[in-house]
């Protein structure tokens, strides 16, 4: 009679479509990975519309921006030890605007050389272009600086960090909002402010390489500069004071193939 009224019990559960089928934990997974893809594709909508917007934004707009952002400081030199780099940086500086009628309206580049440890150069989004005594310390010529420096504005003339800001943001306010407002709101100011990490993509890495090659064919009448400085780099590419700076990029062997082809094109005198 028990087993009876055991398999009577059974059979009403099985039939009853209150009862779940499934276990939690599979039930768990569905529902995080349906809110994982909910999530990244409002992510990825987000950010292909900020993208769109900060490329076509007009000039006045990008200098409010770059207005709230704080004064632009002035140039400036670490020590007497950089003056060589420093002095042929602020000529380039100037070249370069010279062969760039775009870039009078925008910022005035300041730059800036740093005490740090760290083998690297990077623009504001405001337009101080930043270069690190490590990098300086490797004894780069003149067509090499250029190139850098040209590179960094033309980070700059795209508008990648502001890009980069952006989808930051946009990872944030997502993070807050699943958290329900728990999450640090410290890490949305950082969003701003650490500008030194913000990684591009590689087809905005290849963009900048192109403008750089560009103005250093307009000054010198070849993108030397360029090529130099990253055979240099891939004869040391295993050193690791490189990794942290060109692992976002794309490959250094890549990039003097691409300048080999500019140099390629170049009209026959």
């Amino acid at each position: 009679m028990n087993d009876d009224l055991e398999k009577m019990y059974l059979d009403v559960i099985e039939d009853n479509v209150n009862v779940s089928k499934t276990s939690d934990i599979k039930e768990f997974f569905i529902l995080l990975a349906g809110l994982a893809g909910i999530v990244f594709i409002v992510f990825l909508f987000t950010d292909i519309f900020s993208s769109a917007y900060i490329s076509h934004m007009s000039d006045a707009t990008q200098m409010k921006i770059e207005h709230l952002l704080g004064t632009l400081p002035k140039d400036e030199m670490f020590s007497e030890k950089y003056k060589k780099p420093y002095t042929i940086l602020l000529n380039s500086r100037k070249k370069i605007i010279q062969n760039d009628k775009s870039l009078k309206s925008k910022s005035t580049f300041p730059i800036i050389i740093k005490e740090d440890e760290e083998f690297n150069a990077y623009v504001m989004p405001n337009g101080v272009i930043n270069f690190t005594t490590k990098l300086l310390d490797k004894d780069l010529t003149e067509e090499e600086l250029t190139f850098i420096l040209a590179h960094e504005i033309g980070h700059y003339k795209n508008r990648d960090h502001l890009k980069s800001i952006s989808r930051q943001i946009t990872a944030t306010m997502i993070l807050q909002l699943l958290t329900g407002g728990n999450g640090d709101m410290n890490s949305l100011v950082s969003s701003m402010s650490d500008i030194n990490y913000l990684s591009h993509s590689r087809k905005q890495e290849i963009n900048a390489d192109k403008y750089a090659s560009q103005m250093s064919i307009l000054i010198y009448g070849n993108n030397n500069g360029g090529l130099s400085f990253f055979k240099k780099l891939e004869d040391i590419h295993k050193s690791p004071e490189f990794f942290s700076y060109f692992s976002t990029h794309p490959s250094t062997n890549k990039r003097i193939k691409l300048l080999q082809k500019y140099n390629k094109n170049l009209p026959k005198k």
